[in-house]
């Protein structure tokens, strides 16, 4: 059983036309339900795949290309392979990044139906922009480099996975890694894995219980000043179970801390050191200028 929680949507994938599970999908859903139709990141996701051949896992990221962008409409993304997956189909590969993703959210639930909501924390509803919470989306469908069907468990809970893989310590190739820490002294450590837009995953331990969640923002991150940090945990192995809202953390560049560095502010006071070289990672092609790593 793989328990995602409240505050991600979580997600069964399955190969398409074959009709069996691959694994998991926790997806944070951003400018798609919060801020429809400006540019920015539609939505990010951690995934989980156990095959015959060897258990895998992955985080990814659909972009809203265009304002006017609309649900329903072909996302562009792209996923990069924690464990050495990344073509999808379940089989161990060199290849470590996935571009080339269209995901098309299904329609057939629009935001003036009832459905199924993600709890969000209610200073939610004092930020700008912000509209009522939307149903989430009851099927993704992934087309390009992979075939998948993804299919909304309400419940947030697929039964039959059970994840194999043991607590994220590392990165995937080409990905941005930060080590944590917290400036208040409080005991823990962490990894953030950045994605190519500034979005994160976030793995460690604080007061000695685990955690795993995303972070990303809401807005459109080529007008200076008006995006919105939050972040969801996944539920997973008796961890932290929370969110924060749109706009109650900021997360910026901090150079004159040291090169590479970045620094939370706001509800979580955390540096991020790089680990190695920082790549500094953009998305590819047209929607490059759709990161926060120029600010």
């Amino acid at each position: 059983m793989f328990v995602a929680g409240p505050y991600v949507a979580c997600y069964r994938a399955e190969a398409t036309g074959r009709d069996h599970l691959l694994g998991v999908r926790c997806v944070l859903f951003a400018n798609l339900l919060y801020r429809p139709g400006l540019a920015g990141v539609g939505f990010v996701w951690y995934g989980e795949d156990a095959t015959q051949l060897g258990a895998m896992r992955h985080i990814g990221e659909a972009y809203m290309p265009a304002s006017g962008s609309r649900r329903g409409d072909p996302l562009p993304g792209l996923a990069v392979a924690l464990d050495g997956d990344a073509d999808g189909d379940g089989a161990p590969t060199a290849i470590d990044s996935a571009a080339g993703l269209q995901l098309t959210v299904d329609p057939s639930a629009p935001a003036t139906e009832a459905g199924t909501t993600l709890p969000r924390p209610p200073e939610d509803a004092a930020v700008p922009g912000v509209g009522p919470t939307v149903p989430i989306p009851p099927r993704i469908r992934v087309t390009g480099a992979w075939r998948q069907e993804w299919i909304l468990e309400p419940s947030g809970v697929v039964d039959e996975y059970t994840s194999p893989l043991p607590p994220i310590s590392a990165g995937g190739p080409g990905l941005d890694e930060f080590e944590v820490r917290n400036r208040d002294g409080t005991r823990g450590h962490g990894l953030r894995v950045m994605l190519a837009s500034g979005s994160w995953l976030g793995a460690g331990t604080w007061r000695d219980v685990p955690y795993l969640h995303l972070g990303t923002f809401i807005g459109d991150p080529t007008a200076n000043g008006r995006i919105k940090f939050g972040a969801a945990d996944i539920c997973h192995e008796r961890g932290f179970c929370g969110a924060v809202p749109w706009g109650a953390m900021l997360l910026r560049p901090a150079p004159r801390i040291g090169p590479g560095v970045w620094e939370m502010l706001g509800a979580w006071t955390e540096e991020w050191r790089p680990r190695g070289v920082a790549r500094l990672w953009r998305p590819p092609g047209d929607l490059s200028h759709l990161t926060i790593k120029r600010r």
